[in-house]
């Protein structure tokens, strides 16, 4: 299971208002790994899933003169295109 830590950071800009400049503890998630992880989908999920990655290519396929898509652009990277 994920976890929190306690980072600290430390402001090093200027001109901020004073609220805006303060240093302070934080305390991101870190999640567990996938990498490894077996993932076993049912047919029918499975099927759900590549019915929703092929809906987000679409555009892509269809529209080549799209603006403003980088998340799609993205997600292209992610899987390794």
């Amino acid at each position: 299971m994920g976890f929190y830590e306690t980072e600290y950071w430390l402001n090093d800009t200027w001109g901020y208002r004073r609220r805006d400049r303060m240093s302070g503890a934080y305390h991101p998630y870190v999640p567990d790994s996938l990498t490894g992880l077996q993932i076993s989908l049912r047919p029918a999920t499975a099927a759900a899933v590549a019915s929703a990655q092929s809906d987000v290519e679409l555009p892509d396929a269809e529209a080549k003169h799209m603006h403003r898509i980088e998340p799609l652009a993205r997600l292209r990277q992610q899987q390794g295109e």
